[in-house]
């Protein structure tokens, strides 16, 4: 299961969070059967750079590389490992 939380703020600062939960069978499904954009895809990595899912099988349970970022045109997160 997967926590997600989110600040709601505004010009005065943060008024409250929003989260949920997520059963990791549904989040999978979900970033398994949707594409971004024509040719995108989601796929998970988790905090210690381990690869959770991915469209390609090949890459599940692997350590994210940097061969893999060549697929991406922009990093959105800079604590991945390298």
């Amino acid at each position: 299961m997967f926590a997600i939380g989110a600040p709601i703020a505004d010009s005065r600062g943060i008024e409250g969070v929003v989260n949920g939960k997520i059963e990791l069978d549904a989040l999978l499904a979900i970033l398994n059967h949707h594409s971004l954009g024509s040719s995108g895809y989601a796929y998970l990595v988790g905090d210690d750079g381990i690869i959770i899912s991915h469209p390609d099988q090949s890459y599940n349970a692997n350590r994210f590389q940097h061969s893999l970022r060549r697929h991406r045109q922009w990093e959105t997160n800079s604590r991945l490992p390298k």
